[in-house]
């Protein structure tokens, strides 16, 4: 996560933010870019990142926390409660439903 606090809540960040709502990304040289709204949340809000290993790490993107057990990306919600059990969904864009269930290892 940026530390900078203008980086991500100054008003060239929330000019950039109002850019992009308007379908405008903000790509003047050496001026504040956030690629989509996504990124905003990834860059500057998301306290923790769930990174997958072995083979699901080569389908499954990096997810994203804002300090609860949800952990999500654009497409798919990841769930993870205290005895780091997961519940996995996904929606693809016809409309079918997956969910997986398991056990997360957890890295010191």
């Amino acid at each position: 996560m940026v530390s900078d606090q203008n980086y991500c809540f100054g008003d060239d960040a929330i000019e950039a933010l109002k850019a992009l709502r308007r379908g405008q990304p903000e790509n003047t040289p050496g001026s504040h870019t956030f690629s989509s709204l996504d990124n905003y949340f990834q860059v500057c809000q998301a306290r923790y990142v769930l990174k997958f290993s072995g083979e699901l790490s080569k389908i499954e993107t990096d997810k994203y926390s804002d300090n609860t057990n949800l952990f999500h990306d654009r497409f798919t919600s990841f769930w993870i409660t205290i005895d780091q059990k997961f519940l996995w969904n996904f929606d693809n864009s016809t409309g079918d439903h997956y969910m997986a269930e398991g056990m997360c290892e957890k890295i010191n």
